[in-house]
């Protein structure tokens, strides 16, 4: 009696889990490896944005999506330079947020190192206001990927 109670009980939950998870249906992956570069701006006193410098970004982007759920992840590394070109700071962060509507919640974390010396790749020198690199080979993005990921373990 007792055991049957037990496998019972082992059934219904097996149930509920194969349901929740029956219910996310097929999950959509993208992944995006990027190199490119933005401006920075901030606000002036009149209210108004300006371009205050560059950031020299290498990036790894993940984003999943189901009918019910919502996940992304984003690794970076970003050298921050002035309007004159002068290096600034380096920023290494990997940022993590999902979204359910089965559980009805939502979260991530977000963590940041600052590094003192220039740390992206593949971005020139000069001439890099509006770089972005575009039609990477498998090998390059192999590169920018492992490249960025050696430098999340900062991060622990």
């Amino acid at each position: 009696m007792r055991y049957s109670r037990l496998l019972g009980i082992k059934l219904i939950v097996l149930g509920l889990i194969m349901a929740l998870m029956s219910s996310c249906g097929s999950m959509d992956v993208v992944r995006h490896i990027e190199v490119f570069v933005h401006e920075s701006m901030e606000v002036n006193e009149e209210g108004d944005y300006e371009v205050t410098g560059h950031i020299k970004a290498n990036a790894i982007t993940t984003s999943e999506e189901s009918k019910n759920l919502l996940r992304t992840d984003v690794k970076m590394i970003e050298d921050y330079y002035d309007s004159d070109g002068n290096f600034i700071k380096s920023e290494v962060s990997h940022s993590r947020s999902h979204k359910s509507d089965i559980s009805i919640t939502d979260g991530g974390f977000s963590h940041k190192k600052e590094l003192q010396e220039p740390s992206t790749i593949f971005i020139p020198e000069e001439g890099y206001e509006q770089f972005r690199m575009k039609d990477m080979s498998d090998e390059e993005k192999e590169i920018v990927k492992e490249h960025v990921l050696s430098y999340m373990k900062m991060l622990n």
